[in-house]
């Protein structure tokens, strides 16, 4: 399904118990229209009117008008006090009626909210600002989305999506327009800070990224509810760089009992097949210390270690290390102590968990290191050294996941990596996966549902998409 620059004409966006079909055009005169009863009534006009005439073209000679009169009045009577027949259908009417009937449960759209009530509904981390209006028209940027066409969120709770958005560094991209099709408003969304956003070598793009969520009321909402969001990417003047159209899905976990996505697992004949496998990939994870955010960790987003380094410089332009040079001391004579500010990192780049309907679960994940090196550190120019450690790993260990359960437990009995995938409570839709573990030192991991080739995992920039 392509949104892309093609912005909604619907005055009004509604839920839908079901959402729009994938690669559907969503025609309007398709949802949200009225069903009228079109069923034979006995005492509609023109059915009476019929019998009537019908009486009146029998074979019985009645001259005086006092006596017609007289006798149909009485079949007027008659015909009130009559039931209504009950008519067996025709196959054609019945299949009609499932047909029908389908169609209204599909298209559901329960209650109408109006486009600045479903404004109203979006949640943002940070703080916003409003434009009365309209968007303004915006370019085709050549910016690229981790979205294909939906962004999927939990009801009541207020975690959201990060979404990334790559571009050329000359893009300077500041913040977001937000808006619903038919609003009289849109939002100005800052972008989320990226200062430690990794790149990976070779790569000479940028990302910048937003978290988005919508918190429609409960008590009048329909699960899973379904609207339609413009995102457009603007630079430091305002001007928008690119415009995407996307929906945004909230999920009810309390409806996954006895349906398709009462499960999280797989079957490895599934894969045995050559058939994609559901795997859930790492979104994010938000680290909590008594009820506070303390740090969140993303694919991508480095974990930095902020130090100093200290050598010399001769004065004759030669860099020297404390261990490489005697002389290399504080107010040694011809030597010039400099220290330098160092930041390594550390950095997870992306985790898939793939959970097996036999016990097993598979966790693939690319951790990227940067160590500060002071034996390539020029103390002189002020050029830190760095070496760079790119490992991918694969671990199998057990869970114990049972449909329905409130919880999960993981074990690995040879981990390998740095920080180890946890269990501990568990919340699940069709496509969101969240764990969260510990006291009043809280971890809570959110994953996100893919159809991953097994035979992709560790190649970050094959299953890792973007879109126009």
């Amino acid at each position: 399904m392509n949104f892309k620059k093609k912005r909604s004409s619907l005055a009004t966006a509604r839920y839908f118990k079901n959402r729009p079909p994938a690669n559907s055009n969503f025609p309007t005169e398709k949802w949200g229209f009225d069903q009228t009863d079109t069923a034979f009534n006995l005492n509609d006009n023109k059915t009476l009117k019929a019998k009537t005439n019908q009486i009146m073209k029998t074979n019985h000679k009645i001259y005086n008008p006092t006596s017609i009169l007289l006798i149909l009045s009485l079949l007027i009577i008659f015909n009130s006090c009559q039931d209504e027949p009950e008519v067996e259908p025709s196959d054609n009417n019945k299949v009609q009626n499932e047909e029908e009937k389908e169609e209204e449960e599909q298209n559901n759209s329960g209650k109408t909210f109006s486009p600045d009530e479903l404004s109203s509904f979006l949640v943002f981390t940070d703080s916003v600002s409003k434009t009365d209006g309209e968007l303004p028209s915006a370019p085709d940027g050549q910016i690229k989305i981790d979205v294909e066409d939906t962004i999927f969120v939990v009801k009541n709770y207020p975690i959201g999506k990060r979404i990334h958005f790559k571009h050329n560094p000359s893009q300077k991209i500041s913040g977001f327009y937000i808006y619903v099709g038919g609003s009289s408003f849109y939002y100005d969304v800052p972008e989320t800070v990226t200062d430690d956003q990794y790149i990976p070598e070779g790569d000479e793009d940028t990302t910048s990224v937003i978290l988005i969520d919508i918190d429609p009321p409960a008590d009048e909402t329909d699960y899973p509810f379904t609207t339609e969001i413009v995102i457009q990417p603007h630079g430091e003047s305002g001007t928008p760089l690119d415009e995407f159209i996307k929906w945004i899905t909230v999920e009810d976990p309390g409806n996954n009992s006895g349906g398709l996505c009462n499960s999280i697992t797989d079957s490895k004949s599934t894969n045995d097949a050559g058939k994609p496998v559901k795997t859930w990939v790492w979104d994010f994870t938000i680290r909590e210390y008594n009820g506070e955010v303390l740090n969140v960790f993303a694919p991508g987003l480095s974990t930095v270690i902020n130090s100093q380094g200290s050598g010399c410089c001769s004065s004759s332009g030669i860099s020297f290390t404390v261990n490489g040079s005697p002389y290399c001391f504080v107010d040694t004579p011809h030597m010039t102590w400099v220290t330098l500010d160092v930041n390594d990192y550390s950095v997870r780049t992306y985790e898939l968990l793939t959970f097996w309907d036999d016990g097993e679960i598979y966790q693939h994940s690319n951790e990227v290191k940067k160590q500060y090196d002071i034996s390539i550190t020029n103390f002189c120019s002020g050029t830190v050294g760095y070496t760079f450690d790119n490992n991918y790993y694969s671990n199998i260990g057990t869970h114990d996941f049972t449909p329905g359960a409130s919880h999960i437990n993981l074990e690995f009995p040879q981990w390998k990596g740095s920080w180890r995938t946890q269990g501990g409570q568990l919340i699940y839709t069709c496509n969101t996966l969240i764990m969260s573990w510990g006291g009043n030192d809280k971890f809570t991991a959110i994953y996100r549902k893919k159809e991953v080739d097994e035979d992709l995992f560790g190649f970050y920039n094959q299953w890792k998409p973007w879109f126009d």
